[in-house]
């Protein structure tokens, strides 16, 4: 029995429309690689094309005048919260600077394929375990309470600039920080990049032939 020719057109129409969907979808998934490679995410790309590290007069234009100038920010986000947070717990006794170079390694950490992609998750990764905490303040079994008022608005105003506006580059992709009086033996497979106030910051090897940035 042979198939009527509207039966015929009507399975020639599917077939088309069917091979248009797929067109479209293959072409929306190559866009969106495309988009997810210019991003950044390729870390040892970004690291490599930043360029020569900040001189110490250009450190030095992130000082009291600096934050004096920032907007004193209202309803921060959740991922603004957790930036303030770390920086008030991890940095509150260091310079301007010292808190920014802290925040760019947290906000490094978020764009990094090798930590998890928020603010947040990036300081509470390995909370869930005991020992396994990134920023030592999250596990250390003491209530997380702002006692310091004048040290948390500063923390708030330096976490909402740098998370709105943009990183500074003053740790030249760091991913990784200690403080200069301990040595950790972690360190010793990475490399030194930029020493700023209290703080040592360092990376995965990378190509990068320029001497450790050292601002005091």
């Amino acid at each position: 029995m042979k198939a009527k020719p509207e039966t015929i057109l009507m399975l020639l129409s599917v077939l088309v429309l069917l091979i248009l969907v797929l067109a479209i979808a293959f072409n929306a998934k190559g866009a969106e690689a495309e988009a997810h490679k210019d991003t950044g995410k390729d870390v040892m790309t970004k690291r490599e094309n930043a360029g020569p590290p900040p001189s110490s007069k250009q450190a030095r234009t992130f000082d009291a005048d600096w934050l004096a100038g920032l907007p004193k920010p209202s309803g921060l986000t959740e991922q603004e919260l957790c930036l303030a947070e770390a920086l008030y717990f991890e940095a509150r006794g260091e310079t301007v600077l010292g808190q920014i170079a802290v925040a760019e390694v947290i906000l490094n950490r978020a764009e990094s394929d090798r930590f998890p992609d928020t603010v947040c998750e990036v300081i509470y990764q390995g909370s869930e375990r005991r020992n396994a905490c990134q920023f030592s303040y999250v596990c250390d079994g003491v209530p997380e309470h702002f006692h310091e008022r004048a040290a948390y608005e500063r923390a708030k105003r330096i976490a909402a600039s740098l998370y709105n506006e943009g990183r500074a580059g003053l740790v030249r992709g760091a991913e990784f920080y200690h403080a200069i009086s301990v040595q950790p033996s972690w360190a010793g497979r990475l490399q030194k990049v930029a020493q700023i106030g209290d703080h040592v910051f360092l990376q995965y090897p990378t190509s990068l032939a320029d001497e450790a940035t050292t601002i005091k």
